[in-house]
Parts: structure tokens; C-alpha cells; sequence
């Protein structure tokens, strides 16, 4: 610079008057040469390192309009290449998402009419608060099943190719009123405001073409219990109804971290932070399992947690973390992605809890205490969108730079044996890629005996697989008939009517009973037993699909009511091809307890010798043997 450049003109003019100080002016110009060698090299490394590592651009990086997140024209050119061709070398979702920040902007704006957010509101956000630092907070585990990540890598592969005869990717979402927009635009439900339409708008803008359909599922009022009956027996909408989600989000984090017994008072209340955490992890280890099997004979969905979740529900911080803990060790033990938009602003929401953006509004009432609400603005909405498509860049980047074919030929030629290696007895004998999922992680699971009951597990999935894949891969629904009475499902007698009536085939005593109006969703529609003795009969002919299954969801209650409350039922099939030969299967549940509570529990029979096949007839005889009531929230006969 200037002053350097004054000072070595000084030296060259001291130079003159004194061999000495000529020695000195050398030393001095040969260290300054060193010293911006040295500045220029470790300049250029920062500049790779803010790259490639953390998304920074400098001028020349500046994309071109309308660039596809950074993706340079004709990077696909052969029919084998996957959808990493259309990506820069080396990606990372930082320089993904920087590249694409004004596309971003526009693509959020749009998004939706209601709750509106205007482009200059979004670039404040973006660019002053939501940070790809901060969006990083959000993704706390990856995905780890290639199978999955290649087909859908695959679809995505093939929309892009081919929209017209390509379907998009196709994405479940399940969570409860804050999935369906309550407080983000107009009324109790929002669709178009909320954050799984954002995503789906700023996906397909980004890309340019509809590669996702995201199905919003989501039900006021539900948990994750009812998402894993929904996925386990297939109740999607008809979209999905043939093969069923590529994706499937889990976002029942606000309802699974209500704490239980949260109506009591005194000793009788729980405590409430081992109560979240308990719940939290049976109902969604639960769910995980059902939703990597849903697809039992073909490649297992991606399955999704995102937290949605800031409270306020409970006073206790440690309580309003359970969840989120409880997620992020499930999703390693099944190697699942879990996406925490909670993660990404709670330092924002805790260090103010007045604040209204990131969180629910939660006014300060008469005993000082914060109010319970949890349904967030439209801030919130499209933050909880950026998160989850800043996860998408980082899962693609990562799933791309795993498959670099300069790593991949690397990879084949280290494997090559050496003339040493040939005599050696192979490193790796005895060791196997792990398919089958690992057995349930509870308490009960030891270490001493971890390996057996792994190996178990593997044992019981290849049979339940050369049981029910047989003839090849077996895709679609795996059930003839699956419902659900309530609000995540039939929630009206003319639904029922609809859906239901047509397999009925006799009725005697057995009506819908419905006392929402009076008591709200704890008193559980239902089918019920009216009088004393009712039977009904649901029938099937010449079935479609094998059925080795009957699920029944019941209530049990107390008092007088339901005093003796029992009911029978009888499966019997039709095997066409044995002379039309009869095997029977029998059940009977009570539909009365001790406890002073109306409580829904499941039951499960299997139908002898392997039940009914494509082709038999299967009639179920549902008859009311003890007491004058029982009713029934839901029934499944399904292949598994």
C-alpha cells in the first residue's frame, strides 16, 4: 500500500549513503516480499475454505438470473446421469442456498395470499437473521439408508427428465392444527399459509418444474398416536391411496409435548418432564417402525421428523426439550432425519419471550405466568419452510458428493487387491450390511445380550418378508378395508355411511353414535352395540388382497353403562381352492375396565392357517355377548 510504498522508497535512498544501512534495506525488502507471498496464500486459502465449507460467494460467484440454484446449463448429458448431474461440483448446501437467495425471496413471497409476507420482509429475515449458520442449527441427524436416498434421487431424476410421464415426488405430512396453519393466515385451518405449501412453493420454484406433491394430513387435535395407524394401515387420501408417500414428515411435535395428565391438580399431576419424555418415546418409536415398514416388500420411505414445537406448554425448560431429545437419539438408533426448526430460533424466542415472530403469542396473565398457545404467525410458517428445504440442500449435497465419480473410482481402485492382500484372509469376513431394522430400544435392552436380539430381528424380518413378498415385490396397500372413527379419520355417520356401509351385509341392534356436541372429541365416536345381543355381519368376496390380519380399536369405560360390556367376533374364510373349506378364528374383548376413564385399545387377531388368500370370501361376525353396549373407533383387515 502506500505507506509500504513510502517506506521502501526511504530505504532505497538510505541505501546510498551507507553500505550498513544497504543491508539492512535488503533484509527489510526481502521480509516484506515473504510476508505478502505469505498473506496472499493463506487469502486464497480462506477464500477456498468460505467456499466450499461455509456457502461465502465473492463477486465472480454471482449466479446467473434464473440459475438453477447455482446449477450451470447442460451439466446432464448422458441417459445414466442421476440428479447430482445438476448440481455444481462439490456442492454444499450453504453455496446452494446463497447462490439461490433471491430466488428464495421470490419464490417465499409468492407462496401464499393470506398471511402475506412482502419480498422486503423476507430479505430482512434471510439476510439479517435466518443465516445458513443458523438454518444448520435446524438439521440434527441425517438419513442413513442408501436404498432410499437413491430412489428417491431417482424420481426427482426422472420428473426433471420426463414431467409428462414421471409423477413427482410424493410427500406425506402428518401433525396436528399448527400443520394446517391455525394462526397463520384466516380461521381455525389455513392450508395455503402454512409451511408444508411453502415448502412445496419454494422446492418446485427453485427447481423450475413440480418434482414434489406434498399431501397436507395434518388434524387438529391429533398425536402421533393416530399418525401410526394412519401409515401402518395405509388410511392415505387418494392421491396415495395405490402406492402410498415417498416421503413421510412427522411434525406432531406441539401434541406430542403436551404433557399427560395436564388437567390435574395437587399430587394427582404427573411429573411433567419425565411424562413428555415417556410418552414422546413410545408413541414415536412406535411410529418410526410402522412408517419404515409401511412399504414392507419394496425400498422403505424417507421418514421425517420436524419439530414445529416452541411452547408454551409447560413452565419447565427441561420439559419443553423432552421431545426434541427424545427425537434426536431415536432418529440415529433408526438412522431417520430429523429437522428441528425449534433448534434453528429458540435462542431468539428464549432470550424474549414476548417476541410474536418465531412463537405463539403468550400474554403474561394475572399470576405472572406466560399463557398457553402454540400457533405461530406466518413468520414462523415460512421459517419452519426455509429450514426444511436448507435440510433437502444438504441431504442432496451430501448424497451427491458421497456418489463424485472421481470418489467412486478411487473407492474401486483401492479395493483392488494387492499380490499381499491376495494370501491374506479377507478384513471384512463376518461382516454384513445391515437391512432389517434393530430391534426396539427400551429399557430392557441390555448389551450383554444386544447382538442376540439384533440378530433375532433380522432373523424374524427375512421370514415375515418370504411370508408376505412372496412372487416377487409386493407393492400398494397392504389392507381390504382400514378406518378409523374420529377426527384424523371418519368423522361423520354419512362418511361412514359412504365408506364403511357398503361391506355390512347384516345389522341387528349396531348404530353410529356421535356425542361430540356434548362432551367434545374425548367421548370418541363410534360404531355401537344398541341394545343387548346386536350382531353385524361385514362381509368380502372373492377378495382382491390377502388378508392374515383383523386390528379392532375399541373403548373401554366404566359404570353401569357399560357393566358387562363384551363382544365376539368370528372370522371365517372361504378357501376357494380347497372345496371351499371353512376356517374359523375368534375373538373376545371387553369393553369395560376398573380405571374411572373411557380409554381406546387395540387388538389383534391373526387369522388361522394363514387366512384369506386372493380369491377366498372372509365374513366377520361382530355380535354383542355380554352387557347392552360396546362400541368400536376402528377396524383393519390387512396382509400384515
Amino acid at each position: 500500500d502506500r505507506r509500504l510504498g513510502t517506506r521502501i522508497s526511504f530505504s532505497m535512498r538510505r541505501v546510498r549513503s551507507s553500505g550498513k544501512e544497504a543491508v539492512f534495506a535488503c533484509w527489510f525488502l526481502l521480509s516484506a516480499a515473504i510476508l505478502t507471498l505469505h498473506l496472499v496464500e493463506q487469502n486464497a486459502k480462506f477464500n477456498r475454505y468460505m467456499r466450499t465449507t461455509l456457502g461465502w460467494m465473492d463477486s465472480s460467484d454471482a449466479p446467473e438470473p434464473n440459475e438453477l440454484v447455482g446449477v450451470p446449463s447442460g451439466g446432464c448429458r448422458h441417459a445414466s446421469d442421476d440428479v447430482c448431474c445438476l448440481l455444481p461440483k462439490y456442492p454444499t448446501a450453504s453455496s446452494l442456498w446463497t447462490r439461490s437467495l433471491p430466488d428464495i425471496v421470490r419464490a417465499s413471497a409468492a407462496s401464499s395470499s393470506s398471511g402475506r409476507l412482502t419480498e422486503k420482509m423476507l430479505r430482512e429475515l434471510l439476510y439479517g437473521i435466518v443465516s445458513p449458520a443458523r438454518l444448520r442449527k435446524a438439521l440434527r441427524s441425517q438419513p442413513t439408508n442408501d436404498l432410499t436416498l437413491g430412489h428417491i434421487a431417482a424420481i426427482v431424476r426422472d420428473r426433471i427428465r420426463s414431467p409428462d410421464s414421471s409423477p413427482p415426488l410424493k410427500i406425506a405430512v402428518l401433525g396436528g392444527s399448527v400443520t394446517i396453519g391455525r394462526g397463520c393466515g384466516k380461521g381455525m385451518a389455513d392450508y395455503e399459509c402454512a409451511w408444508p405449501n411453502r415448502f412445496q412453493v419454494l422446492i418446485n420454484s427453485l427447481v423450475g418444474k413440480n418434482i414434489i406433491k406434498v399431501e397436507n394430513m395434518g388434524n387438529g387435535g391429533t398425536s402421533t398416536d393416530q399418525g401410526a395407524l394412519l401409515i401402518k394401515y395405509w388410511m392415505y387420501p387418494k392421491e396415495l391411496a395405490e402406492y402410498g408417500p415417498d416421503v413421510i414428515i412427522n411434525a406432531f411435535s406441539t401434541n406430542d409435548s403436551l404433557p399427560p395428565g395436564w388437567w390435574l391438580k395437587g399430587d394427582e399431576k404427573p411429573d411433567a418432564i419425565n411424562g413428555v419424555r415417556d410418552v414422546s418415546w413410545d408413541k414415536n418409536q412406535a411410529f418410526i417402525r410402522a412408517a419404515l415398514q409401511s412399504r414392507y416388500c419394496s425400498v422403505p420411505p424417507l421418514v421425517i421428523h420436524l419439530d414445529e414445537y416452541l411452547g408454551h406448554q409447560q413452565d419447565a425448560v427441561l420439559g419443553e426439550l423432552q421431545y426434541n431429545d427424545v427425537i434426536s437419539r431415536l432418529s440415529r438408533w433408526y438412522g431417520t432425519m430429523f429437522v428441528s426448526y425449534a433448534d434453528a430460533v429458540r435462542d431468539l424466542v428464549y432470550a424474549d419471550t414476548s417476541e410474536t415472530k418465531f412463537s405463539a403469542p403468550w400474554p403474561v396473565l394475572k399470576d405472572k405466568k406466560l399463557g398457553v398457545d402454540v400457533h405461530f404467525g406466518a413468520v414462523g410458517h415460512q421459517v419452519v419452510a426455509w429450514t426444511l428445504a436448507f435440510a433437502t440442500f444438504e441431504l442432496v449435497s451430501n448424497y451427491c458428493n458421497d456418489r463424485d465419480r472421481e470418489w467412486a473410482r478411487a473407492a474401486t481402485q483401492n479395493f483392488e487387491p494387492t499380490t499381499s492382500d491376495k494370501t491374506n484372509d479377507n478384513y471384512l469376513s463376518g461382516l454384513e450390511l445391515i437391512t432389517a431394522l434393530p430391534p426396539p430400544l427400551t429399557r430392557d435392552l441390555m448389551l450383554h445380550s444386544v447382538s442376540v436380539q439384533w440378530k433375532e430381528s433380522i432373523k424374524a424380518d427375512n421370514e415375515k418378508k418370504s411370508q408376505y413378498c412372496a412372487n416377487g415385490k409386493s407393492e400398494g396397500n397392504p389392507c381390504t378395508l382400514a378406518f378409523i372413527i374420529g377426527p384424523s379419520g371418519i368423522s361423520s355417520h354419512q362418511q361412514f355411511t359412504s365408506d364403511v356401509s357398503p361391506h355390512i351385509s347384516e345389522n341387528d341392534g349396531w348404530g353410529w353414535d356421535d356425542d361430540i356436541k356434548g362432551y367434545g372429541w374425548t367421548s370418541k365416536l363410534g360404531w355401537v352395540a344398541k341394545k343387548a345381543g346386536a350382531k353385524f355381519v361385514i362381509t368380502f368376496k372373492k377378495l382382491h388382497r390377502p388378508v392374515r390380519m383383523f386390528t379392532l380399536i375399541s373403548m373401554k369405560s366404566y359404570g353401569e353403562k357399560w357393566k358387562g360390556s363384551s363382544a365376539r367376533f368370528t372370522a371365517a374364510v372361504s378357501d376357494q381352492s380347497v372345496g371351499n373349506r371353512t376356517v374359523h378364528t375368534t375373538m373376545t374383548v371387553a369393553g369395560i375396565h376398573d380405571s374411572a376413564t373411557s380409554i381406546s385399545y387395540t387388538n389383534i387377531m391373526e387369522l388361522e392357517e394363514g387366512g384369506a388368500g386372493i380369491g377366498d370370501n372372509l365374513k366377520l361376525e361382530i355380535e354383542l355377548v355380554g352387557g347392552t353396549t360396546f362400541k368400536i373407533q376402528g377396524m383393519m383387515f390387512c396382509s400384515f
